[in-house]
């Protein structure tokens, strides 16, 4: 009879220690809301009192700091949940995004941690997309190769398609950027900023028609997007068809009058036409909005 006493009052003193330890979450959750981070900090405290292994109180309580900007304060509870729950992937996200942003010796670099995720979850495409991130304007051909990683897993991964494509741009892989554009485009026929991005590529490969029936088809899901009017005007000066140019030009304009710049390009398809004076007025106010060069092509052709 006395054992069994003892055992209930154990469980009694157990559950007891588990509700306050939960109170205190709730009531720091709520001062996190109220902005109140030190009280929320120390009710977060209070329940870790209780149970040194509170998963929650940690995590909260690293976020509570986070709002106090205190990074090392952050770090250690992140580390310490990972302590806890070795393959707690929320807890090195936080200290991944954590070291991006607010590297020290006391915390790995980003891909670290990012790499154990992996390890853990070798399908979490989040991971493969934060990595991307870092190495998006470092490493081209190594950002292609997380692109593909993440493709393995989903093949129709739009955002991987885009940034593969725009990859191999960088490195003038034009015919590869043409596959991952292609891909989109059957994936969304209606992806007017793939049909553009194909047009891109093709311009690299020199194919300029093609690029101009790439924009127009563009054109033809979005006919207020300025840019494709003005990029196929320049494809059409490349080709010598100026008075098209000319026209897509000025539509440009009409849907942007922002974008003085365009001025200067119908200026000098104009000059080809010999219309000088229209010309000479294009670069004129491309130069009242300080686009470069204007004032030097009204030296070269308006004097």
């Amino acid at each position: 009879m006395i054992k069994q006493t003892v055992i209930l009052l154990f469980i009694l003193i157990t559950l007891s220690c588990n509700h306050k330890e939960n109170d205190f979450v709730k009531t720091g959750q709520k001062k996190i809301d109220l902005h109140d981070y030190e009280g929320a900090i120390s009710d977060f405290t209070e329940a870790i009192e209780l149970d040194p292994n509170n998963i929650i109180a940690y995590s909260e309580r690293a976020r509570a700091k986070s709002y106090l900007k205190d990074h090392q304060g952050e770090i250690e509870d992140l580390k310490k949940i990972i302590e806890i729950e070795p393959n707690n992937i929320s807890a090195y996200f936080s200290l991944a995004s954590k070291a991006h942003f607010h590297f020290n010796s006391d915390i790995e670099l980003p891909e670290v941690y990012l790499n154990r995720i992996i390890e853990i979850d070798p399908n979490n495409i989040k991971a493969y997309e934060y990595l991307t991130w870092m190495k998006v304007n470092i490493d081209y051909q190594e950002t292609i190769l997380i692109y593909s990683k993440i493709l393995a897993i989903d093949p129709n991964n739009e955002n991987a398609l885009y940034g593969r494509g725009d990859q191999k741009m960088k490195l003038e892989n034009f015919r590869g950027a043409i596959l991952d554009y292609t891909k989109i485009i059957e994936l969304n026929p209606k992806s007017d900023n793939g049909y553009h991005k194909r047009a891109e590529a093709k311009k690299g490969l020199y194919d300029y028609r093609a690029a101009i029936l790439d924009l127009s088809k563009a054109i033809e899901i979005d006919p207020k997007d300025s840019g494709n009017y003005h990029f196929r005007g320049q494809l059409k000066v490349l080709l010598k068809e100026y008075q098209s140019a000319i026209s897509d030009f000025t539509k440009a304009i009409e849907l942007n009058p922002e974008y003085n710049f365009i001025y200067k390009d119908r200026g000098l398809a104009k000059i080809k036409l010999n219309q000088k004076e229209s010309a000479c007025l294009d670069f004129s106010k491309a130069g009242e909005s300080g686009v470069s060069g204007a004032y030097d092509l009204i030296k070269d052709y308006c004097n």
